[in-house]
């Protein structure tokens, strides 16, 4: 079983590696990114990635309201960093409940699994 501060590091690790990538990707756009970085960032943002994605997915879509789009840039940056992390340990804290309740049940007397 993980501790809580295990877990902790790793969704902020994973949450930062995939906010760099993601910024990454962005700048890298306007210069032509290389294919091997194109399929690496699909594969990282459709597996560990994905929680981090949808927060600042989530953000983005609140961020076009009317009248909050005078906000300055780096109040974006922080709001979309914080919920990505949100995401991502959230998912992490659902796994490993999901982990521990399938590893606690116990198999009937009398019965195959």
């Amino acid at each position: 079983m993980r501790s809580a501060k295990q877990i902790a590091f790793w969704a902020v690790l994973t949450c930062a590696i995939s906010l760099l990538m993601g910024a990454a990707a962005v700048v890298w756009t306007d210069f032509g990114m290389p294919g091997w970085f194109f399929v690496l960032t699909q594969i990282w943002f459709w597996t560990l990635g994905l929680p981090t994605m949808l927060g600042v997915l989530l953000v983005t879509a609140f961020w076009g309201i009317p009248r909050w789009t005078t906000l300055p840039l780096w109040l974006f940056a922080t709001c979309a960093a914080a919920v990505a992390l949100g995401f991502q340990a959230g998912s992490f804290l659902l796994l490993r409940w999901g982990w521990n309740r399938v590893a606690r049940r116990q198999p009937r007397p009398g019965r195959q699994l």
